[in-house]
């Protein structure tokens, strides 16, 4: 045996000791007797897990779900099916602990737990049970009285014409003139699941890499940084009436059409308007630039950009 082999064998075993320590100082600590059984098994089972002991966490988590009720026991079942899933890979693990959170009747279980749970019954060679399980949580199930109609469901979770109706309307104009008409909201729903499904196959996929995450944080940068520009910059410089008719009285030349027609005042008004708020934007920005570099005490290193001899 190598000495590799017996240094990992050796770091397990110590993991393990310290676990069972840990399990047993949990068992003998003063108020241990007082304790409910639901937390002295979850207690256990956090032991485990942060020792590396999935499947022994999952189990205490699961006798722990037996020792609750209520809601209580719903999360530790879902706590165990995601310990199987995600890190002992035992599927039936995770079927059963799935099922028996689903079979609760406290709450539905979350899409993600929905979809391990088919997962899981795939990998166990149950094929018809899984898809009889995605029929079911497929399923459209309308809930009248609550004031949304239900458009249709991914995994537990209900799309609502509400929703559909928000989230068009969040779309770019050239994206929602897509959508128009009589049928548009059924043809934008094939869209907005189509993105939904595609996020979440990219994910299973592992596309949110390191690299990823810099495209989002720059592009979240972006996006902020320009909601905050328009709205506590751009949106306070203004323009007179008066002063954007000098201007066109002044300079004709720049307002005439190819044919050499000046155009009218209320035609490029609002044009007219907007290059002059970003000529003075220029000012502001400096302004705004410097006042922050002197309350936040930036300093800027003029040698470094100096040229290279």
């Amino acid at each position: 045996m190598s000495k590799w082999v017996k240094a990992i064998l050796g770091l397990n075993l110590a993991a393990s000791l310290t676990a069972v320590g840990m399990v047993a100082w949990v068992l003998l600590k003063p108020g241990f007797s007082q304790e409910p059984a639901s937390e002295l098994h979850s207690s256990r089972a956090a032991v485990f897990e942060a020792s590396a002991l999935y499947k022994a966490a999952a189990q205490e988590y699961q006798a722990a779900a037996e020792a609750s009720a209520g809601e209580e026991s719903f999360n530790y079942w879902l706590k165990a099916g995601d310990l199987c899933y995600d890190k002992a890979m035992d599927y039936m693990c995770a079927a059963q602990s799935y099922l028996a959170a689903k079979s609760s009747g406290k709450a539905e279980i979350p899409p993600e737990a929905a979809t391990r749970l088919v997962n899981s019954l795939k990998n166990l060679g149950k094929t018809a049970q899984a898809q009889a399980w995605l029929n079911d949580l497929t399923a459209l199930n309308p809930k009248p009285g609550q004031g949304a109609t239900v458009a249709a469901r991914m995994g537990e979770r209900e799309i609502t014409l509400a929703e559909l109706k928000a989230s068009l309307d969040l779309e770019p104009p050239e994206a929602r003139a897509n959508f128009e008409g009589k049928d548009g909201l059924k043809r934008y729903l094939n869209y907005f699941l189509f993105s939904k499904l595609l996020y979440e196959e990219a994910l299973k996929d592992g596309m949110l890499d390191e690299t990823t995450n810099q495209a989002i944080e720059r592009f979240k940068q972006s996006f902020l940084s320009q909601r905050y520009y328009q709205k506590n910059l751009m949106s306070k410089i203004e323009v007179s009436d008066k002063e954007l008719k000098e201007y066109y009285d002044q300079n004709p030349a720049e307002f005439k059409d190819a044919a050499g027609k000046l155009k009218p005042f209320n035609e490029v008004k609002s044009r007219l308007a907007l290059e002059q708020k970003k000529k003075r934007a220029l000012t502001v920005n400096d302004l705004w630039l410097y006042d922050q570099i002197q309350k936040r005490g930036i300093k800027i290193n003029e040698q470094a950009f100096a040229p290279a001899r």
